[in-house]
């Protein structure tokens, strides 16, 4: 897909779908650059891409599993899980983070594990769990990330005044714990899941998540209720 995206610019409006979950190897080269940003439309179909360890996101001056998302382009009904030793944007000489190296679009229904925390060697750059930089054409719906024994910021960098305007639920777990990512067609299907679960309505995009409280770090969420 990024062959294309990234040499060709008629894409806008356009619908990809993915129409199974995937599982990633290798190291991948970002979808979009900034001459030939994705300006289309990605629908997840609520599965999940699974960045196995050893594998990677890396190669232009944005990295993510999108580089560069233009103002016309979504983002929506996915997940991403990014396992340990994964390398995400190690030679973005701008922008780093795992969805996206730079968002100007709008991410609708997104969920995000990062267990490796994104990077660039240049000294420059800015990275973020979420992209590395946001700006002000953005908009977040439903958006969570969950971050796994490092402090990521939400982002790297972003041109508004307020940070509440980002919208995204923030949850950095040291130690032991996990947290699952489910969407469902009702509350029900989910509600004797383990507690520390999101759930995200396929019908009418709403999220809720099964915590005690969502926000800040906890040191151990194993056997936390």
């Amino acid at each position: 897909m990024c062959q294309y995206v990234n040499a060709y610019d008629f894409f806008t409006g356009v619908l990809f779908t993915l129409e199974m979950d995937l599982t990633v190897e290798s190291t991948l080269q970002p979808i979009g650059t900034q001459k030939s940003p994705f300006t289309a439309i990605f629908d997840g179909q609520q599965h999940t891409i699974t960045f196995q360890p050893g594998s990677g996101i890396a190669g232009t001056d944005y990295s993510g599993l999108f580089g560069y998302l233009a103002e016309t382009s979504i983002v929506r009904n996915l997940v991403l899980d990014i396992r340990e030793d994964v390398i995400v944007g190690s030679g973005a000489k701008k922008h780093s983070g795992a969805l996206a190296g730079q968002i100007d679009g709008t991410l609708t229904n997104v969920a995000i594990n990062l267990r490796s925390a994104p990077y660039s060697t240049i000294a420059s750059a800015t990275v973020g769990a979420v992209a590395g930089y946001v700006s002000d054409t953005a908009s977040f719906e439903n958006v969570w990330v969950v971050v796994y024994n490092q402090g990521a910021e939400i982002v790297g960098a972003h041109n508004f005044d307020n940070d509440s305007k980002l919208n995204v639920n923030y949850l950095g777990i040291l130690g032991g714990g996990k947290v699952d990512v489910d969407f469902a067609e009702e509350e029900s299907d989910v509600e004797n899941l383990y507690p520390f679960n999101i759930y995200i309505d396929k019908e009418e995009g709403e999220a809720n998540g099964y915590f005690t409280s969502f926000g800040g770090w906890y040191s151990d969420i194993s056997n936390r209720v």
